[in-house]
């Protein structure tokens, strides 16, 4: 996934390879964009479009099954960015994502991370990480900031 600066046309990647989680990113201006390295739901968002494809339901929609095979086939290279759809899991399921494995597994690892995201209520909005690491930067001369009030 990435943020497209209209203005100038550059495109800034929300994933962040060093980190292993989607950030949201600001823009001030034509070429000053940003990712804000914060942990919140917003690195979540790529889970909420994960569907498992039951072998069922597919056979159940032959038009469906046709062109998912012919995706499989003859566009393969699609899926270095989403979950591979030829790769088969339990009871020949299949997996739409829009991440692929490796990005699924580090997001979920930080969701179910009690240290991170997971708590006793659910799922925090903001990392219980930022209570030791907040985060603040200046934009034309103002301050924000975000640190964590959790328990």
């Amino acid at each position: 996934m990435t943020f497209n600066d209209e203005s100038s046309g550059e495109t800034t990647s929300l994933w962040n390879d060093e980190d292993g989680f989607y950030y949201d990113a600001i823009t001030w201006g034509p070429g000053s964009s940003q990712q804000l390295p914060i942990h919140s739901l917003v690195g979540l968002i790529p889970l909420y479009a994960t569907l498992t494809l039951e072998p069922g339901n597919i056979k159940r929609f032959p038009g469906f099954k046709k062109r998912l095979d012919w995706f499989i086939s003859h566009r393969g290279e699609a899926e270095r960015n989403i979950a591979s759809l030829a790769a088969t899991g339990k009871a020949e399921r299949r997996l739409l994502a829009l991440c692929d494995e490796h990005r699924l597994r580090a997001i979920l690892s930080r969701m179910l991370d009690e240290t991170e995201f997971l708590s006793d209520h659910g799922i925090r909005s903001l990392s219980k990480w930022h209570k030791e690491n907040p985060y603040s930067m200046t934009v034309n001369g103002e301050q924000f900031g975000v640190g964590a009030l959790v328990r």
